[in-house]
């Protein structure tokens, strides 16, 4: 591990590591294992922080969620027809989320 990799806080890089495998696979896909060794921290980290992988996922979710309002926001702003704005940007909504909700607990 680098000097500046040290110096972010472990949960800020789990969160920078949740960010890139929860945006391109489903939460089933993604391995706590894949997380830690790409955040470079240890699994007491983790649980510190967020309890446990569905935690990091759903704090995850709420941070992409959250942006995605801005964007929608931004983008439907003052618009005629805020629809037309609207449904591109629900297209690059990743399909992670909505596997992780139909996954029977």
């Amino acid at each position: 591990m680098n000097s500046e990799s040290s110096s972010i806080s472990g949960r800020v890089r789990l969160m920078e590591s949740a960010c890139h495998f929860f945006a391109e696979r489903s939460y089933v896909e993604v391995g706590i294992a894949e997380l830690l060794k790409a955040s470079g921290v240890q699994a007491p980290t983790l649980y510190h922080h967020f309890g446990d992988k569905e935690r990091l996922f759903v704090t995850w979710a709420e941070q992409a969620f959250s942006k995605l309002g801005d964007e929608i926001r931004l983008a439907t702003n003052d618009m005629a027809d805020p629809l037309d704005a609207l449904l591109p940007l629900l297209r690059n909504v990743q399909e992670s989320v909505l596997i992780y909700l139909s996954c029977e607990r």
